[in-house]
């Protein structure tokens, strides 16, 4: 509901995702949502204030017991970051998404378009990849903060930015590969039918009508005819 209310009212609304909403309404939305109320109710009014709906989104994801991209592969996502070749970056990119839950993957899938959005109107909102990432790898991409002390958690915060603008900007390779790879399958298909197809229409024997005697012989037992064509002859192409 929250990313379908942003996309149809809040692309170029200056300062999305910064600006903060009014905390009582965040508030009240949140405890619709988590009742499962919201559908209730009809979703997410027209008239809301932006800035209440994306704090409502940010306040969902962060309520997650384990965020998106899991505390369990964070230090695998992190390593990603020393790879500079950036196909074999890519590569482990895709490799470790594909290790996401199943929810996670789908909930990625509809939320990181978003983003994408979101950055390309960033002359109207100036809501760029670097602040998207400042605003949501700390929230997407983090470790437990009991593993490490408080002093050292911002630097954890700057690497958890720094993968999810890696994952945004690589997004089609890192998430639509597979889609595109049976895309392709697909189109092979078809351009093998196709071709097939033209082949067949293009080589078709081509049938020149001699006089041809047709003999119907009858047999009495099990009344079946066989049909003799004599003297027809063909032309190849």
């Amino acid at each position: 509901m929250c990313v379908d209310f942003i996309k149809n009212h809040g692309l170029d609304t200056e300062g999305i995702f910064r600006v903060s909403g009014l905390q009582l309404t965040v508030d009240n939305l949140a405890n619709l949502f988590y009742t499962c109320e919201m559908a209730v109710v009809g979703g997410i009014s027209p008239g809301t204030d932006i800035h209440v709906v994306t704090e409502l989104l940010k306040k969902v994801l962060r309520d997650l017991p384990d965020p998106l991209f899991t505390y369990q592969l964070y230090d695998d996502f992190c390593s990603c970051l020393e790879i500079e070749d950036e196909s074999q970056r890519i590569s482990k990119y895709k490799e470790l998404f594909c290790k996401l839950p199943t929810v996670n993957k789908s909930v990625i899938k509809y939320l990181f378009p978003l983003l994408i959005e979101i950055d390309q109107h960033s002359q109207r909102n100036a809501m760029d990849m670097k602040n998207i990432g400042t605003i949501f790898g700390a929230t997407l991409i983090k470790p437990k903060k009991s593993s490490i002390s408080g002093e050292f958690f911002d630097v954890f915060n700057d690497k958890g930015a720094l993968v999810l603008i890696d994952v945004l900007t690589y997004f089609d390779s890192i998430v639509g590969e597979k889609t595109i790879k049976i895309s392709k399958k697909q189109s092979s298909k078809k351009r093998k039918r196709s071709k097939r197809s033209k082949t067949t229409e293009t080589t078709q024997p081509k049938i020149k009508r001699a006089s041809s005697t047709l003999v119907f012989k009858e047999k009495p037992r099990h009344r079946q005819q066989n049909l003799i064509v004599r003297n027809t002859t063909i032309e190849e192409q």
